[in-house]
């Protein structure tokens, strides 16, 4: 499967558990959250590396800690 049809298929399971998470009357973040350890846990699954570079990481880490204080 390439990258893009990974995406796909992740992006369909996420508007899947949504309206489910809706029917059911349960927290979204939380089933999102638990469904991203299931499929992480799959063997054979693509790896995507993140690259963090200086900039990245700043923008990842220290902005939303300043957010708060907005």
């Amino acid at each position: 499967m390439t990258f893009f049809e990974t995406l796909v298929a992740l992006l369909a399971v996420a508007i899947l558990l949504l309206q489910v998470t809706r029917r059911m009357h349960l927290p979204y973040p939380g089933i999102l959250a638990a469904a991203g350890v299931a499929v992480a846990m799959l063997p054979g699954g693509p790896s995507i590396p993140i690259q963090l570079v200086g900039y990245m990481s700043a923008e990842i880490v220290i902005v939303p800690a300043f957010a708060w204080f907005l």
